[in-house]
């Protein structure tokens, strides 16, 4: 389980120029010391497994391997916390493919001619949680707010304030309303712009909601859609204007 999570670890890094190397050593501590209770889990479900038919142990092995993989990753972010973010590498995705093939492993040296249900097994679960976490995560198009002309600087912050921002709790301050991610000057072409960036996740329904009580504003004249990556010529991030001190 360490050594496969670990080979996919350093995979990703070889495949980034080595982007990365110097986590390595970490997270072969951290692989090394999960597999201490693996060991004897992955005992027990060989016994319990032995006379089972093949589809109900391969489906345990699925159902098992990801529950491994999800226990491993949230027990080592309760304990560095917010630094597991700081591998450079996805680690639940190399804990996940470790601990599959790791359960795979079980039955396959006891019927050496199921590899053909092995291989999907281990496969499909990584697959599956890519596509929910792109699903999960997928980030909304920009939305690039068109200033109405003669907008003085002060009624455009209270664009960011008003329209886009909510007095926070403390009193101190303005934060983001929800589903914003960040917000930004975007000016061009003496238009003034404000561009506003969704965070990840915001559904289709929660931005639409935005973009009404943008143009209900009277300082709106207009709205466009960007793409997220795209950039502004000038582009000046007031997120600390938002934000309490």
């Amino acid at each position: 389980m360490a050594g496969v999570s670990w080979g996919v670890a350093a995979g990703y890094v070889a495949a980034h120029d080595g982007f990365g190397s110097g986590d390595l050593p970490g997270f072969a501590f951290w692989s090394l010391l999960l597999a201490l209770p693996a060991y004897p889990i992955l005992r027990i479900f060989d016994r319990r497994s032995a006379n089972w038919s093949t589809a109900s142990t391969y489906l345990a092995v699925a159902v098992l391997g990801t529950l491994a993989a999800l226990a491993s990753t949230s027990a080592v972010a309760l304990i560095i916390g917010g630094w597991i973010g700081a591998f450079s590498f996805p680690v639940f995705f190399c804990w996940l493919t470790g601990a599959l093939t790791a359960f795979a492993c079980v039955p396959l040296l006891r019927r050496p001619a199921t590899w053909l249900c092995a291989l999907p097994t281990v496969a499909l679960p990584i697959v599956g949680m890519v596509a929910l976490l792109r699903v999960a995560l997928a980030q909304p198009a920009d939305l690039l707010v068109h200033i109405a002309h003669g907008t003085t600087p002060q009624q455009i912050e209270t664009i960011w304030t008003d329209v886009l921002g909510t007095p926070h709790p403390s009193g101190r301050g303005h934060s983001h309303i929800e589903g914003v991610g960040s917000i930004s000057r975007s000016d061009g072409g003496g238009e003034a712009r404000i561009r506003v960036s969704f965070r990840h996740g915001t559904c289709a329904e929660r931005r639409a909601e935005v973009v009404q009580r943008v143009l209900a504003s009277p300082l709106v004249a207009r709205t466009s859609d960007l793409e997220p990556s795209a950039g502004g010529e000038f582009r000046v991030d007031m997120a600390p204007i938002l934000e309490p001190e």
